[in-house]
């Protein structure tokens, strides 16, 4: 038997590739067209398979739930109206052949996923229902449906163009689909439950409640809006199942009166009379609807045998009073299905490189006031870190403690850090990662310098056929077309620059620790000569000392919950992209969405501002307890010494941490910058060959004394130069780089590099590179995203080296205590790695980016 399944709309052929083409090539440039043409041409050949398919299985609604899933894409990337593009979607009425056509894509979207809809209820209904598998499959199926009918009226709601343009979309018809697919499903449901032990009262109800969604149905078919409109067969055949399910619900009611001897047998022959009169009303309208007979003879044999048993037996046997119709109580209905929401399929946005130029301002604009925000926060935290290293330094803690815990031999912390050098072959390790570094850099200046050199020779045989020809050489100079270009290269040599200069000062850190650091890769009897003994083991249970652990682990605590929120807030920020909020309210005040945006980071900051406020009590407390253990603590000169030994060994192992940190952050920023470098000279080779073409075709028009026509290549020219002068994506900003580089140079060749070394190569670096100040990103109306131009090196120093600072010797570093010890491995209170300038809002540095003492500038 087959219930009422629901037709599909159909449309037209719609060839929108040509439109969609032209605004990717007059918004964007023939480079994004290139990169989008495939996208294009399969999402017009998607459309016709939508449009042309027959079958009714679930690829065919994958296919619908696809290309659904694609217009959200659409949507979002073109602005598809009367007014700008011109595309069409013409689509008919289901049930009749009405053509509605809008200049939207949410008219498209409701028209296919009403399809989705269609074509659940119509798998539903090719279910083989004779067995109970069967069954079960086709009540998910129109649960499906009706949950797909109950979206589309949520969503057309809010678009009354789309709702008022077809009588598919209108409220009564949506509900009356809702309402109907509930009511096949609850049938089905019915149909599984009759033929199993199910008691006759819990019948009853699953039938009732079948009765009740038909009848639903029935009551919107017949509203006045979709007069008319509904198919005269489906009145009669949702009438027919309404009829034949509140018969069966009677029916059960009366069969359960009677098997729980409860005296009500007037009851019983009540409900079987009405059940059989509407049984009766089934049988005349089948006529109209044959594919029901079957079942309402089925019901009607049952039924009618019932009521005249019934009301024989009352007659001769109870003589109970039977009620009348308007006397019986309503049945109560048990819904046993319910809307079930259809998934959407995942797809690729195939034109997310497509931002329209206001929002990639707008973003900009947010991205800058983001990065202020995360800033200041990082600032705060870093501010904070250095005033509890300060206030250690001074009071030599926590080394003193630990001296005074193991007064002899070597402490289990100085042990590990031991292990740890050895095992990472300790100073050979940082040579060789120095050794690549400056390979590196060698490279990336060579590339700057031919770059130049190419600029060079091509202006300098640009002046010498001036000379020659004189007023004969009409075309622009080169000095005029290359000065984007040599902006450019002044950019890039002064961000090399400023990178040799960090260099140079972390390198200058290897030398004051390199012997130390030899000393903890080498034998224990090494350490245990260089670390003297003390005495003055009893001062370890001394309530002082218990006072001053028990500071030092709290203050570890709130280091280590700080250390977590500023990379939770830095994590925060690398995810936060708002394209798709700012693409869906393009017409919307922008100054409302930042606030709202920027509102989600209230809570993190709210809790770092909490944590550091209870620094200073802390730090207070700490300062008290100290003195008391110094005031403890009785003067002894090998104490001292250790003190101070053990000290020298945990700074001079921090510094190593850091090194090597610093190293594979600066191997990435070179090896980043490197690939920048590269396309930077195709750049400017593809210029220059340019340039060379046109000098030949000038060249020869003279020398074949023809007229000059300096139009065309003098046009090319300028043509080529307004090309390769556009600003490149920002130094400052690796890793970045990739998703903002033109794709007119996107084939460059892979950036050239030595061997880098095994441990490098296990551990990718983290990101490197600071330049000179923070250079919020513009947007140029080329749809490129760059800093402002910046001047050369020697006319603004990179931050932190305009007065270099004199470097302290490791022993002034304190030393740390339980967690502390660790910090190489998890960065506690003496990390706090600082936010460089020119790093973008969310890079978070690598483990052990911390300054060796005092004021020293920060690595890039």
């Amino acid at each position: 038997m087959n219930l009422l399944a629901v037709e599909r709309r159909r449309t037209d052929k719609v060839d929108w590739a040509k439109l969609l083409q032209k605004y990717i090539r007059s918004t964007y440039d023939e480079n994004a067209l290139r990169a989008h043409q495939q996208a294009v041409t399969q999402l017009h050949q998607l459309r016709e398979d939508v449009r042309n398919v027959q079958d009714k299985n679930d690829t065919t609604k994958d296919l619908f739930l696809r290309y659904h899933a694609l217009l959200g894409a659409v949507e979002m990337r073109f602005p598809i109206s009367e007014n700008d593009i011109h595309i069409c979607f013409p689509w008919y009425d289901a049930y009749r052949t009405k053509k509605t056509s809008l200049f939207n894509v949410k008219f498209e979207r409701a028209s296919i996923m009403f399809n989705v809809g269609a074509v659940l209820s119509q798998i539903a209904n090719i279910q083989n229902k004779s067995t109970a598998d069967g069954v079960k499959t086709a009540a998910n199926y129109y649960k499906m449906a009706a949950g797909v009918f109950r979206a589309l009226h949520e969503q057309v709601s809010q678009v009354p163009e789309v709702q008022n343009a077809s009588i598919d979309f209108s409220s009564d018809f949506l509900n009356m689909l809702t309402e109907l697919m509930l009511a096949n499903a609850q049938y089905c449901f019915y149909d599984r439950a009759s033929k199993s032990n199910l008691s006759k009262a819990n019948l009853a109800k699953i039938s009732a409640q079948a009765g009740t969604f038909y009848d639903s149905a029935l009551r919107l078919m017949s509203q006045p809006s979709l007069q008319g409109y509904i198919p005269k067969a489906w009145l009669q055949h949702t009438e027919i199942m309404s009829g034949v399910m509140w018969g069966e619900a009677h029916t059960c009611v009366a069969e359960d009166l009677s098997a729980s001897n409860v005296m009500k047998y007037g009851e019983g022959v009540a409900r079987l009379a009405l059940a059989n009169t509407q049984i009766e009303n089934c049988r005349k309208l089948v006529r109209s609807v044959p594919e029901l007979r079957e079942l309402v003879d089925q019901v009607g044999v049952r039924v009618t045998k019932a009521f005249l048993t019934a009301e024989k037996e009352n007659d001769s046997i109870y003589h109970d009073t039977v009620p009348s119709t308007a006397a019986l109580s309503t049945l109560s209905g048990k819904p046993m299905v319910a809307p079930v929401v259809v998934d959407p399929i995942p797809v690729e946005d195939p034109f997310s490189a497509l931002v329209p130029f206001a929002v990639r301002q707008s973003l900009t604009l947010y991205q800058e006031r983001r990065y202020g925000l995360v800033s200041n926060e990082i600032k705060n935290i870093k501010d904070h870190n250095e005033i509890v290293k300060s206030a250690l330094a001074e009071m030599n803690l926590p080394g003193a403690v630990e001296a005074l815990e193991s007064p002899t031999g070597i402490p289990q912390t100085l042990m590990d850090k031991h292990r740890t050098v050895a095992s990472e072959n300790g100073a050979a390790h940082v040579t060789e990662l120095i050794k690549t570094l400056r390979q590196l850099a060698v490279m990336d200046g060579q590339l700057l310098d031919e770059a130049s050199k190419t600029l060079d020779a091509e202006e300098g045989e640009d002046r010498e056929l001036r000379t020659n020809f004189g007023p004969k050489w009409t075309r622009t100079p080169s000095h005029t077309l290359t000065a984007g270009l040599r902006q450019e290269t002044l950019k890039y040599k002064g961000n090399w620059e400023h990178a040799t200069k960090s260099d140079t000062y972390v390198l200058s850190k290897w030398d004051n620790v390199k012997r130390y650091v030899e000393l903890l890769a080498g034998s224990d009897k090494a350490l245990q000569d260089f670390v003297p003994s003390a005495t003055q083991r009893q001062l370890v249970q001394s309530p002082a000392v218990s006072a001053l652990k028990d500071d030092l682990t709290q203050l570890d605590n709130l280091l280590a919950e700080r250390e977590k929120l500023r990379k939770d807030i830095q994590d925060m920020s690398t995810k936060d992209d708002i394209t798709p909020v700012l693409m869906q309210h393009m017409n919307e005040p922008v100054e409302d969405i930042y606030r709202q945006e920027l509102s989600k980071y209230n809570d993190i900051t709210n809790s770092i501002h909490a944590n550091c406020e209870r620094q200073t009590p802390l730090l207070a407390k700490l300062r008290s307890d100290n003195a008391q253990f110094v005031q403890t603590k009785a003067a002894n000169s090998q104490q001292n010494h250790r003190e101070e030994a053990l000290q020298l060994l945990a700074n001079s192992f921090a510094v190593f941490t850091e090194l090597k940190a610093n190293l594979r952050e600066g191997i990435q920023f070179y090896t980043n910058f490197q690939e920048l470098l590269n396309k930077f000279k195709m750049k400017c080779e593809d210029f220059v060959l340019a340039r060379r073409t046109e000098l030949a075709e000038l060249q020869a028009q003279i020398q074949a004394g023809t007229p000059v026509s300096s139009p065309p290549p003098q046009q090319q020219a300028m043509t080529q130069a307004a090309l390769y002068a556009m600003p490149s994506p920002p130094a400052q900003m690796p890793g970045a780089w990739q998703q903002q580089m033109s794709p007119a140079y996107a084939k460059a060749p892979a950036p050239q590099k030595p061997a880098a070394p095994a441990y490098y190569q296990q551990q990718p670096p983290a990101p490197y590179g600071q330049q000179y100040q923070p250079q919020p990103p513009v947007v140029t109306p080329y749809g490129k995203v760059s800093p402002p131009p910046v001047a050369p090196y020697m006319q603004q120093p990179p931050v932190g080296y305009a007065s270099p600072q004199p470097q302290p010797q490791p022993q002034q570093q304190p030393q740390q205590y339980q967690q502390y010890q660790q910090y190489q491995m998890q960065p506690q209170y003496a990390q706090a790695p600082p936010q460089p300038y020119g790093l973008p809002p969310g890079v978070v540095l690598p483990p052990g980016y911390l300054p060796f003492t005092g004021t020293a500038p920060p690595r890039r």
